[in-house]
C-alpha cells in the first residue's frame, strides 16, 4: 500500500576550503640566477657552481634560511655565505655550491635546498627550492667469470679458457694499464686500447705448462677512480703423463662455490671433469642437478680417454634470500680416488705353518704380498690423489698393536708389514680396534680395511654381526683375504663381512695367488667409484629496513618542498652497493644517496623528500632494494598533503518573500590552475530549516568554477530547528583563472519559518581525498522581505485576517492537515483553499475549500485517489495570502 511520509528538506551548499597562505612567492622579493645546479664530475674530484641571488624589491631584504647541503654536496667557504643575512635593494649575494663525489657512478644525487626569506609576515614567508643534482662518473671494470682454475694439466699441452672483460660504469677505461700474468700463461688477444661504457672485449686465458708443478697467478687491471683494482685469479697445475695407475678423474674447480648470489637473479659457472689418469673410463651414470642449480650431464655412458675431459655449466638461482644451499651430485665411473687404508696382518701360530705347492711359510708370503701392495700406493699431490695408510698385527687379545701410520711414506708402511706368529686368531676383537681408530682419522677418500687371516676366529671377544654394523656406521669398506686351507665356517664368516660392507673376499692358495689378490684390490678400489659434484650457494640480498617505516610530511605547500631524515638499516647478508634509494615516484624523491657499501648490520641516514605540484594527498608506497625475491617483503609508506591558497566564502545579505524562488552563491577565493587536478570536493552547509528549503534543482553551476564536475547530496541531517546538508562535486575538475570566482549557486525556496533571518554557513569543507589545506569565511544571512512579507498591515490599520499550518501527519496511510485561519473582527467572510503541489509548482489535488468568516481551527483528511508517487508541497490560500508548508512524500 502507498503511503504519505513527511520530508522536511534542508538545503545543501557545496564549498572548497583552503588555508591562507604559508608562503609567498618569492620571486616578487629575490630573483635567482639558476634555480637547478647541474654537476658533472668524475668520481674524486670537486666542481663548483655560482647562483646569483639579486634584490629586485624597493627595500632590503634578509634571507633567513638556506637548508644545508648533504654530502658530496657542500656551500663553499669563499666567498662566505651565512644566514641570515640582509641583501640591499638592488644587490645581490653570491652562493657558491660545490659536488665533490666520492661513491663512482652516481647518476641521481639531487639536494633539494629551501631558500626563505622575511616578508615582514611570519605568516606569509617566502620561500623557493634550489635544486642541485650531481653525476658522478667512473669506469667499472669487471671480469667473468672471476677465477679460472684449469686443474691439472699434461705438460707441453695447452688449453684455454674465454674471459670477458665488460665496463660497466659511466666513463671509458684505458685497458693498457694492467698487470699482465707470466708464462705458463698467455692471453690472446693483448688487453689493449679503451674500453666505452657499456662495451666488453672477450680474451682467451691459455695455459701451457713446461714443467711440473703449481702455478698461481692474478691478472689486475686498473679500475675507475673510486674503485678498486680488479682482479682475475688463476690456478693450474702442469703434470708428466700419468704413470700405470689408471684412470684418475678431477674435477676443477672441486669445489663449484657460488659465494653470494643475489636472490632474483642467476649466476653460472663451468665445472670440468679430466681424466688426469693413464687409462680410459666411462662414466656410467649421473644424478639429476636439482633446483635452486640447474645443469646436466651429458647423455650417459661417457667416455674418457686419458687427457679427455668434458664441462658442465652449473647454474645457481637463488629465489629468496637469506639462505645457504649445497647439493652433492653423485655420478659414477671407474676412478682412482684417495685412500685412507688399515691393512691388518694376522701373527697367530698358524701363520709360520707352510702352504701352496711351494710350500711357502704363511707369514713370509704375507710380508711379501703386504709389502708390494703397499708399494702400489699412489702420491700424486699435482692428481690430488695421495693414499694413506696404516700396518696393524693381531693374534690373542693381548696382542694388537698399529705398527705404522696413519702415513702416507710407503717405505716406513713397507718397513712395518710384520713377519711373525704367536698364539691366537682373535680376529673380530682386531677388527673393531681397527674400525674404532680408521674412524677417528680426519682424512679424505674412501675409507678401507684389508684383512689378511689364515683361521676362524678364536676369541669370544666381538662378534660378526658387530664388525658389520660398526663398519657400516663409519662408512668403512672391509675387504679380507684368506689364506691357505680354511674351515668352510671361517670362509663363510670372511664373505658374510666382505659382501655386508660392500667390500670383496678372497681366498690366496700359495704365495703368487696372495700377490694377484692384492692387485686385484687395487683395481677393485678404482672400479664404480663414487664421485661428486659438490655446490655450494648462498642467496644473497643487502635486505634495507627504513625507520620509521611510515613517514608522514604533513602537508606542504604546492612547488616548495620538505625533506625528513629517515634511517636505513642493512639487515640482509650481502653489501648494499650504495646510490640512490630506487623505487621512489614523484611527487616523492631521495635528496641524498646512500654511501657504498652499506655492510650487514649496518645503518645509515639519508634524506626523502615531498615536492608536491598538485593539491591532494600523495602517497608512495616504497619497496625496499632486493626484497622482491625475499618471503616477507619489507616495505615503507610516504604519505604527504600538496596545498595552497584555497578559500571559500559565503558572503552577502539576500532577501526573498515566502514562496520565492532565490539563488545564493558560493565564492571560490584564489586561482584554481587545473594542474592541482582537484577533481572531487566536499562541503558541508548549515542553515535554518524553517525559513528556507532546497529546490530539487538546488546546486547551479552553469558559469561557474564547477561547471565541469555534478553535485549531489550526500546527507542530510536535522538538530531542532538547523539542517546540515553534505554535498559532494565530482566527475569533473574544478577550475578558475581568476582570483575571485563563484564556485556554485545554491538555489532555495523562502520559507515562511520561524524567524526573519538565518545565516548560511559553511561548516567544513575539504577535498574528497582529504586534503585539509582548505580555508572558510562566513557566513552569508537570508532575512525574510519585511515589506513584501505584511504590506497591508504596515499601511492600513483596517481589520484583517491571516492563517497558518499548524501540522501535517500520515495517519493510515491517509495525509491529515490541520490549520488555523484568524479573523479581526469585521472582516467579511472570505473563500481559503488547502492544496498539494508537485515540483513544477502545479496544483494536483485539492484537499480542502471552504469560506471562512471567523477564526477557528480546521482539519483536512485526503486519501491517495488520483496521486502519483513522488515529491509535493502543501499550500494553504485564505483570500489573497499564501503559505507553504514543507514537502511531503507519497509513496
Amino acid at each position: 500500500m502507498r503511503k504519505f511520509q513527511l520530508f522536511f528538506a534542508s538545503f545543501l551548499c557545496v564549498a572548497l576550503i583552503s588555508a591562507q597562505k604559508l608562503s609567498a612567492q618569492l620571486d616578487r622579493y629575490l630573483i635567482l640566477s639558476e634555480d637547478t645546479a647541474q654537476f658533472d664530475v668524475p668520481c674524486g674530484q670537486s666542481q663548483c657552481q655560482d647562483i646569483l641571488l639579486r634584490n629586485t624589491s624597493s627595500v632590503p631584504l634578509r634571507i633567513l634560511s638556506l637548508t644545508s647541503p648533504q654530502t658530496p654536496f657542500s656551500i663553499s667557504a669563499v666567498p662566505a655565505f651565512n644566514t641570515p643575512v640582509t641583501v640591499p635593494a638592488g644587490a645581490s649575494v653570491t652562493v657558491q655550491f660545490c659536488f665533490s663525489p666520492t661513491i663512482p657512478g652516481l647518476t641521481g644525487s639531487q639536494n633539494n635546498l629551501v631558500l626563505t626569506v622575511d616578508t615582514g609576515d611570519a605568516a606569509n614567508l617566502a620561500r623557493d627550492t634550489v635544486v642541485l643534482a650531481g653525476l658522478s662518473r667512473s669506469a667499472a671494470v669487471d671480469f667473468n667469470p672471476t677465477e679460472i682454475n684449469f686443474g691439472g694439466i699434461v705438460l707441453n699441452k695447452q688449453t684455454c679458457q674465454q674471459v670477458t672483460i665488460s665496463n660497466s660504469g659511466n666513463e671509458p677505461i684505458n685497458l693498457s694499464e694492467i698487470l699482465p700474468v707470466g708464462a705458463p700463461y698467455s692471453i690472446t688477444p693483448a688487453i689493449s686500447g679503451t674500453l666505452a661504457p657499456g662495451a666488453s672485449i672477450t680474451v682467451d686465458i691459455c695455459f701451457l705448462p713446461t714443467v711440473e708443478g703449481l702455478y698461481p697467478d692474478t691478472l689486475r687491471l686498473t679500475n675507475g677512480a673510486c674503485r678498486r683494482p680488479a682482479d682475475l685469479v688463476i690456478n693450474g697445475a702442469g703434470m708428466n703423463l700419468a704413470p700405470d695407475i689408471g684412470p684418475i678423474l678431477q674435477l676443477s674447480p672441486s669445489l663449484l662455490d657460488f659465494d653470494t648470489t643475489r636472490c632474483g637473479t642467476t649466476k653460472c659457472r663451468d665445472i670440468t671433469i679430466r681424466n688426469v689418469g693413464s687409462s680410459t673410463t666411462v662414466i656410467t651414470s649421473a644424478e639429476q642437478i636439482l633446483f635452486p642449480f640447474s645443469g646436466t650431464f651429458p647423455p650417459t655412458p661417457i667416455s674418457l680417454p686419458p687427457d679427455s675431459s668434458i664441462t658442465i655449466n652449473v647454474c645457481y638461482s637463488p629465489p629468496d634470500a637469506p639462505r645457504i644451499d649445497t647439493q652433492l651430485v653423485r655420478f659414477t665411473a671407474d676412478s682412482r680416488y684417495s685412500l685412507t687404508i688399515a691393512t691388518l696382518f694376522d701373527a697367530s701360530g698358524s701363520m709360520s705353518e707352510k702352504f701352496g705347492a711351494d710350500s711357502t711359510i704363511k707369514r713370509q708370503a704375507a710380508h711379501d704380498a703386504g709389502v708390494d701392495f703397499l708399494k702400489n700406493l699412489i702420491r700424486d699431490t699435482l692428481r690430488a690423489v695421495v693414499d694413506t695408510a696404516a700396518v696393524y698385527r693381531f693374534s690373542d687379545i693381548g696382542d694388537f698393536a698399529r705398527l705404522a701410520g696413519y702415513t702416507t711414506d710407503p717405505v716406513v708402511l713397507q718397513n712395518s708389514v710384520p713377519n711373525v706368529a704367536f698364539s691366537f686368531t682373535c680376529l673380530w676383537d682386531a677388527l673393531l680396534r681397527t674400525i674404532l681408530e680408521l674412524q677417528q682419522e680426519n682424512l679424505p677418500g674412501r675409507r678401507v680395511i684389508v684383512v689378511l687371516t689364515d683361521g676362524e676366529n678364536s676369541c669370544v671377544t666381538g662378534s660378526r654381526a658387530q664388525v658389520i654394523a660398526a663398519a657400516n656406521a663409519a662408512g668403512i669398506r672391509i675387504y679380507t683375504i684368506g689364506i691357505g686351507d680354511l674351515p668352510v665356517q671361517a670362509q663363510n664368516d670372511l664373505d658374510n663381512v666382505a659382501t655386508q660392507t660392500r667390500g670383496r673376499s678372497f681366498l690366496a692358495s700359495d704365495a703368487t695367488s696372495l700377490l694377484n689378490v692384492y692387485k686385484q684390490i687395487s683395481e677393485d678400489l678404482s672400479k664404480a667409484a663414487a664421485g661428486y659434484l659438490i655446490l655450494r650457494g648462498e642467496g644473497a640480498a643487502p635486505i634495507l629496513q627504513m625507520t620509521p617505516s611510515t613517514i608522514d610530511y604533513d602537508s606542504v605547500r604546492v612547488d616548495s618542498s620538505r625533506c625528513l631524515d629517515v634511517q636505513l638499516t642493512n639487515i640482509g647478508n650481502a653489501p648494499y652497493p650504495g646510490g640512490p634509494l630506487e623505487g621512489i615516484d614523484p611527487p616523492f624523491a631521495t635528496a641524498t644517496p646512500i654511501a657504498p657499501p652499506l655492510l650487514p648490520g649496518e645503518s645509515t641516514t639519508i634524506e626523502i623528500c615531498f615536492g608536491p605540484d598538485r593539491l591532494r594527498i600523495r602517497r608512495d608506497t616504497v619497496l625496499l632494494p632486493y626484497v622482491s625475491c625475499a618471503e616477507d617483503s619489507l616495505t615503507a609508506e610516504l604519505v604527504g598533503v600538496g596545498y595552497d591558497s584555497v578559500v571559500v566564502e559565503m558572503r552577502d545579505v539576500y532577501t526573498g518573500r515566502p514562496g520565492s524562488i532565490i539563488d545564493i552563491p558560493v565564492y571560490l577565493l584564489d586561482p584554481m590552475p587545473d594542474l592541482y587536478e582537484v577533481d572531487s570536493l566536499r562541503v558541508q552547509i548549515k542553515f535554518n530549516k524553517t525559513m528556507l528549503a532546497p529546490t530539487p534543482d538546488f546546486v547551479q553551476t552553469e558559469e561557474t568554477a564547477s561547471a565541469a564536475m555534478s553535485g549531489s547530496v550526500e546527507t542530510v541531517r536535522y538538530d531542532g530547528d538547523t539542517a546540515v546538508v553534505d554535498l559532494l562535486f565530482s566527475n569533473g575538475r574544478l577550475r578558475s583563472d581568476l582570483p575571485t570566482s563563484e564556485l556554485a549557486r545554491l538555489r532555495f525556496l523562502v520559507l515562511l519559518g520561524n524567524a526573519l533571518e538565518t545565516p548560511i554557513t559553511a561548516t567544513a569543507a575539504t577535498m574528497a581525498d582529504g586534503n585539509p589545506k582548505v580555508g572558510r569565511r562566513n557566513p552569508a544571512l537570508f532575512r525574510i522581505d519585511s515589506i513584501c512579507y505584511l504590506p497591508d498591515r504596515l499601511l492600513d490599520a483596517s481589520a484583517r485576517y491571516n492563517g497558518l499550518i499548524k501540522s501535517v501527519a500520515a495517519v493510515d496511510g491517509r495525509l491529515v492537515v490541520r490549520y488555523e485561519a484568524i479573523f479581526d473582527e469585521g472582516v467579511a467572510p472570505i473563500s481559503s483553499e488547502l492544496a498539494l503541489y508537485n515540483q513544477s509548482g502545479r496544483k494536483v489535488k485539492v484537499l480542502d475549500k471552504r469560506t471562512i468568516g471567523t477564526s477557528g481551527t480546521f482539519e483536512s483528511i485526503s486519501d491517495s485517489e488520483g496521486i502519483s508517487p513522488g515529491l509535493y508541497f502543501i499550500r494553504l490560500r485564505i483570500g489573497e495570502l499564501n503559505w507553504t508548508v514543507s514537502q511531503v512524500i507519497y509513496q
